[in-house]
């Protein structure tokens, strides 16, 4: 079985710590990087074409987590936003096209983190299989994963 590449970004180092202490516990998840910064996160996306990326909102008070993830809504490749946030989910579902999932930061979650990575993964799977993207060109395949999106927001 093919493992679900994760990234966690975040600028608590303390919430990436328990972040990746749970995600260790499962064999079919690897953690392809953890970043606290804005560059090193894009850097780590551009370089590590992870499946998943768990990212924050707001960082340093500005929403550095939805600057990215709008981001790569433009990009030929964008991986899911798994969203553990303090920021209300009204922001999140609304307006990103590319998130998979939100959690809310605060309350000790951490194990629903892998529900949602699994759920995530095999709703790309699903996706996969009902759209043949062998040939169809990059601009196809980016509007097809934002159609999948939108269908799994119900947006």
């Amino acid at each position: 079985m093919e493992k679900i590449k994760v990234l966690i970004a975040d600028d608590e180092w303390a919430i990436c710590d328990l972040i990746e202490k749970e995600l260790k516990k499962y064999e079919d998840i690897e953690i392809v990087g953890i970043v606290k910064e804005k560059d090193e996160e894009i850097r780590a996306i551009d370089e590590n074409k992870p499946d998943i990326v768990i990212t924050d909102l707001l960082r340093n008070n500005e929403y550095v987590g939805y600057d990215i993830i709008k981001k790569y809504e433009e990009e030929s490749y964008s991986p899911v936003f798994l969203l553990f946030t303090a920021a209300p989910p009204s922001i999140v579902f609304t307006k990103c096209k590319n998130v998979g999932g939100y959690i809310q930061k605060f309350g000790g979650k951490f194990d629903r983190i892998v529900v949602e990575i699994r759920r995530i993964k095999e709703e790309m799977e699903n996706q996969r299989k009902e759209i043949p993207l062998q040939n169809e060109n990059k601009d196809n395949n980016k509007s097809n994963f934002i159609e999948f999106i939108k269908r799994f927001l119900k947006v």
